[in-house]
């Protein structure tokens, strides 16, 4: 059975910014040496697929890009152990890139999502849960 969605107040919700943060600046990090690996690997299976090379260094850089395929898989496993960090707090992760995060909440008496982009100091806004009402509203 599904537990149901942890609801923050306002206050609880700032008070987790600065670990979520935390946790997002290793994210990006992580990202960016998974994509730059990602690449190489490309870049790898490209020239392999050359005819230039020999039957040997096939073999190898095939090899390789086994190896580095693990190494892949690795970091994409701890990316997605750290996103799993910020989902056990309760949270929404919207955006791992932009750094956007929701909190379940509500506010003046409407279940709404408090929501916060990295680099912020506070959270300032909210969105609907339900409704015809889009976009992000300032909290009052």
């Amino acid at each position: 059975m599904k537990t149901p969605p942890r609801i923050f107040s306002l206050e609880e919700a700032n008070a987790l910014l600065p670990e979520i943060e935390a946790i997002l600046c290793r994210i990006a990090g992580k990202k960016e040496s998974y994509d730059r690996l990602h690449d190489q690997i490309l870049m790898q299976e490209l020239i392999c697929q050359s005819s230039k090379f020999s039957a040997m260094q096939t073999h190898t850089a095939e090899q390789k890009i086994d190896d580095d395929a693990k190494t892949l898989e690795e970091a994409w496993a701890s990316l997605q152990k750290e996103v799993d960090e910020i989902l056990s707090l309760g949270c929404i992760v919207r955006s791992m890139e932009r750094g956007w995060i929701d909190f379940w909440g509500r506010h003046e008496g409407a279940q709404v999502y408090f929501c916060w982009k990295k680099g912020e100091k506070t959270i300032q806004y909210y969105h609907c849960v339900r409704g015809t009402q889009t976009g992000r509203h300032l909290l009052s």
